[in-house]
């Protein structure tokens, strides 16, 4: 019987990520590293199953995608913003990929076995040469608007946050100018979303009803989370003491909020 071999080359600044990859995975017993070039060779006459192999390639092109194409892809389109920034974007970007894993994962299998199928190598007694770079390109066109997608999603992320970070920073900026107008305040978010303020003696305050500061949330389309922090602000306390009923997404970032911008001032009170 013919011996049959199957040669998977890789650009050179792959290799350390192939070995990562390959190391940590149970194909040491099927693949060898080709001395002074850039690939592994399979030897096709150990038992190793096709599944087994389009899993393998899998699991290489899945890496090289999210550790090399991804990152390529916003250093070479997103030329407006900083590198420090890019490599924000590009930890969003990450995550997102990790999100849809499964997806990609299923995508990038379908399209190796695809490639199998289409040359019946695996029948034959002949030699097999995949080029991951060239499969990318020419097998997977059509995936990379998918990276442009993720890439484009992790980029509105980022500066949404940057700009929250920024805005919160000048607020920051103008609570620690102030004069501290209180000693205590009491915020209450109660479970079905209202909040109430109160000061050190539990006498409730008005300023979530002030009608200025109605007039300008309806102006600024401000939610009512926008209006207790205005309120806050107003108030410019020394402490607050914060009592969450509520308890979910948008009450733990209210108090997030609170934490940011009266750093040190703020604690979370519980009921006995």
């Amino acid at each position: 019987m013919t011996d049959r071999i199957m040669h998977i080359n890789f650009k050179p600044q792959d290799m350390q990520l192939v070995r990562e990859v390959l190391d940590n995975k149970s194909y040491s017993n099927i693949i060898n590293y080709v001395s002074g070039l850039n690939g592994i060779s399979i030897d096709m006459n150990k038992d190793i199953s096709c599944n087994k192999l389009c899993n393998g390639i899998t699991e290489l092109i899945l890496e090289i995608i999210r550790e090399r194409n991804l990152k390529d892809y916003i250093w070479k389109n997103y030329t407006k913003i900083e590198d420090e920034e890019k490599q924000n974007v590009y930890i969003e970007a990450q995550n997102i990929f990790n999100k849809k894993e499964g997806f990609i994962k299923e995508t990038i299998y379908n399209k190796v076995y695809e490639f199998f199928a289409d040359n019946e190598d695996l029948n034959l007694d002949v030699d097999i040469d995949l080029d991951i770079d060239g499969f990318y390109k020419f097998r997977m066109k059509d995936f990379m608007s998918y990276i442009s997608i993720v890439s484009d999603i992790a980029l509105e992320e980022h500066l949404i946050k940057r700009d929250k970070k920024e805005f919160l920073e000048s607020l920051k900026y103008f609570i620690d100018i102030q004069e501290e107008k209180m000693d205590l305040l009491k915020v209450n978010i109660t479970k079905d979303g209202r909040f109430i303020l109160s000061d050190e003696y539990g006498k409730l305050l008005e300023e979530l009803n002030n009608q200025e500061i109605i007039n300008i949330a309806m102006q600024e389309n401000l939610n009512k989370e926008d209006i207790l922090i205005s309120a806050v602000m107003t108030l410019c306390p020394k402490r607050i003491e914060v009592q969450d009923n509520l308890k979910n997404n948008k009450s733990k970032d209210v108090i997030e909020i609170l934490k940011l911008l009266f750093e040190g001032k703020v604690t979370e009170v519980y009921m006995n």
